[in-house]
């Protein structure tokens, strides 16, 4: 949410600092690397925090027909 919340606001704010971040134009050094060094953690830990350990166990067997879809 507070993800959500930060991106909503920077694309509110109208500085000069935040111009790099206007559609079009992106920073050099925001590259896919530094988006998953900065953004991934905080991601999983936020999902693994929320996680209803006993709706994982129910839905085991179609989360790994799934996961087993897409290998070979």
């Amino acid at each position: 949410m507070s993800l959500v919340l930060g991106g909503l606001l920077l694309g509110v704010i109208q500085h000069p600092i935040l111009s790099p971040l206007q559609p079009g134009h992106r920073p050099d050094w925001l590259t896919p690397d530094v988006i998953l060094i900065l953004f991934l953690p905080a991601l999983v830990f936020e999902g693994s925090v929320k996680l209803d350990v006993r709706e994982l166990l129910r839905n085991s067997v179609p989360l790994l027909l799934l996961a087993n879809a897409g290998i070979g």
